[in-house]
């Protein structure tokens, strides 16, 4: 008989147990396991045309009608993607707070799938995002993360496709760290992946620029790079034209180096590539000049600066597009993670009752069992109570946004530290003035109790390299080598 009985306890646990999983799943209404080819086609169209026709404002608009779209459908990869190609846009015309701050969304969301594509696509964002705005070292450790994110990528052609963009942004940018060696590594990797003019010509002109006893390599590139651009866009074959005529420029051939100039210039004109417009004013302004013809050096230069203008003081108004907006669209967000948090918590509920109430029914003749099971309840609820205590002060947007901007490296991170803990900070200072920013950056990562592995993860460095700074942060302040360091800097 209490074989029997036991047996009959498993069963009734199983079905409950089955049931409350199956309840949690529910949530989530089966979204995630969907694919909406039409609106992957949508977002992938939307994203083409907006660059080929430079209408990125109304281009935005349709990106933030399908996010909507994709939201009701609870289609959270399409909620990325059209973040992350937000961001792009918003990139692409300059706007470069903004786009980060599309891109910061797109992180955000993408914590609720796991898709290493989406994850190599928004770092190399981030990458290109910083290289414009002049922070190279932080674009090269966003774009070392789109590697190590694209490794992880199950499917090959995904995994190859990432490749060779991420590699040529990688490469693109350690031209301006002065590695120029590392640079052409890079460009070398892309092009071994998937050839094309663009990477051919910039191959050529890492050998016209930083190696010209091998102009024969030049050459090399460039006629691949003939070939190529032919199979290609209008722009990829202006870029070949506009390297030929460094090489030129380079031989000091200044009249020939002015006809392929004058057609680079013919097919960006034809494509409105704008940006490529006001880069060949400026070097044929630099061919004329060497020729020693002022006037139409002057005449270019003219050019180029009535087109940089204009395109620096773009008018964000026209976008209709502000940081209101986004606050709005937090805001909504917010609501829609309180509502779906307020059906999980009910469901949980429910299901305590459920388990509460067959566990009453099942040991309520057995009281030294309740007993027991009530002494547990009791020291967990006191243990709860504790670790609340300890957490009171952790509960803020505040230390959350500021623990997330220093999981992520980002520039941002000792600005916003300091506004949070402004009393810390101005006693470090008094302690030692002459204290400099990565110092200053160093200590918040230790008032913020992060281990020296953690700090070498977020920071891209070795644990031997944190431990190297630990000593250091010692002697600037004298502490005592008995003292544990992590102690003294919440003394402050």
């Amino acid at each position: 008989m209490m074989n029997k009985n036991h047996k009959i306890r498993n069963s009734i646990y199983s079905y409950l147990s089955i049931l409350f999983i199956l309840m949690l799943l529910s949530v989530r209404v089966n979204g995630q396991r969907k694919t909406y080819p039409d609106i992957d086609q949508a977002l992938m169209d939307n994203y083409n045309n907006t660059h080929d026709s430079g209408k990125f404002k109304e281009g935005i608009e349709s990106t933030l009608k399908l996010i909507n779209q994709c939201r009701k459908l609870n289609f959270q990869k399409g909620v990325v993607v059209g973040y992350i190609d937000i961001g792009n846009f918003l990139c692409t015309i300059n706007y470069y707070s903004e786009s980060l701050k599309y891109l910061e969304i797109a992180e955000k969301e993408l914590t609720k799938i796991k898709d290493y594509s989406l994850a190599t696509e928004l770092y190399t964002e981030f990458g290109k995002v910083y290289h414009f705005i002049g922070l190279y070292d932080t674009s090269n450790q966003y774009y070392n993360k789109a590697i190590i994110s694209n490794k992880k990528i199950s499917n090959p052609i995904d995994r190859k496709n990432n490749s060779v963009y991420v590699y040529a942004c990688k490469a693109d940018n350690l031209k301006y760290l002065k590695e120029s060696d590392s640079s052409k590594i890079y460009f070398e990797k892309a092009f071994k992946i998937e050839p094309d003019a663009i990477t051919a010509s910039n191959l050529a002109l890492h050998y016209i620029n930083n190696d010209p006893k091998k102009m024969d390599s030049a050459i090399y590139y460039l006629k691949l790079g003939n070939q190529l651009s032919q199979n290609y866009s209008p722009y990829q074959k202006s870029a070949v034209i506009q390297a030929w005529g460094d090489l030129y420029s380079k031989q000091k051939n200044y009249n020939e180096a002015l006809k392929y100039y004058f057609e680079s210039l013919e097919i960006s004109k034809k494509i409105k590539s704008h940006i490529d417009i006001r880069d060949i004013y400026q070097t044929i302004s630099k061919t004329y000049k060497s020729l020693n013809q002022e006037d139409k050096s002057v005449e270019y230069l003219k050019k180029y600066t009535i087109l940089n203008d204009s395109l620096s003081s773009a008018d964000k108004i026209a976008l209709n597009f502000s940081v209101d907006k986004l606050i709005k669209e937090k805001e909504i967000e917010k609501e829609e993670i309180e509502t779906k948090n307020h059906n999980i918590l009910i469901i949980i509920s429910l299901s305590a009752v459920i388990f509460l109430s067959l566990g009453y029914f099942l040991y309520k003749r057995n009281k030294k069992e309740k007993e027991k099971i009530i002494k547990i309840q009791q020291k967990e609820i006191i243990q709860k109570e504790i670790e609340k205590k300890n957490l009171e002060y952790k509960v803020n947007d505040s230390f959350d946004e500021v623990i997330q901007l220093a999981k992520t490296n980002s520039p941002y991170f000792l600005t916003r530290f300091k506004e949070v803990y402004p009393d810390f900070c101005e006693k470090l200072i008094s302690l030692n003035p002459d204290l400099i920013n990565s110092e200053f950056a160093f200590c918040a990562y230790l008032k913020l109790n992060f281990s020296t592995k953690e700090i070498a993860n977020y920071t891209f460095v070795t644990e031997k390299a944190v431990q190297a700074r630990k000593s250091r942060i010692r002697k600037k302040f004298n502490i005592p080598s008995d003292e544990d360091l992590y102690i003294w800097i919440n003394k402050i």
